[in-house]
């Protein structure tokens, strides 16, 4: 399923959310794509993230708060970044920070210079997870 959240393409891949970031990442965006976390999560029991941060400019500070409060991060089996700048890394760093502050856990995460790199991560950390 394919799907764009404003200028963000997203594609739901079983149970790994795929997202092309252009741009700025909103709260109102930040909202929907929690949605569809929440939607794999229901179908799948967990989630991975796949993330092209390439074109990523920023995240608003008010959807890093949101993401950080959302309670349902011990789902992730893992966070793969691909083509993320020194920008994006740090936007990164803040979520989790926000997110170890408001629930105490963290998500795994990895950054890596391909898509390629980046699937053959996130495939390890399902099957190091097992099934939910």
């Amino acid at each position: 399923m394919n799907w764009f959240i404003g200028s963000h393409h997203v594609r739901e891949e079983g149970d790994v959310l795929a997202v092309t970031f252009r741009g700025e990442f909103s709260l109102q965006e930040m909202k929907q794509f929690i949605t569809a976390l929440e939607r794999v999560i229901e179908s799948h029991g967990r989630y991975g993230g796949l993330f092209d941060m390439q074109r990523l400019d920023t995240i608003s500070p008010e959807a890093r708060r949101f993401a950080g409060k959302w309670p349902r991060h011990g789902a992730c089996y893992g966070n793969a970044c691909f083509g993320a700048g020194v920008t994006a890394r740090t936007l990164a760093a803040l979520i989790l920070r926000a997110v170890k502050l408001f629930s105490g856990r963290t998500s795994p995460i990895s950054f890596f210079k391909t898509e390629q790199d980046a699937r053959a991560w996130l495939a390890v950390q399902r099957e190091r997870v097992g099934k939910p």
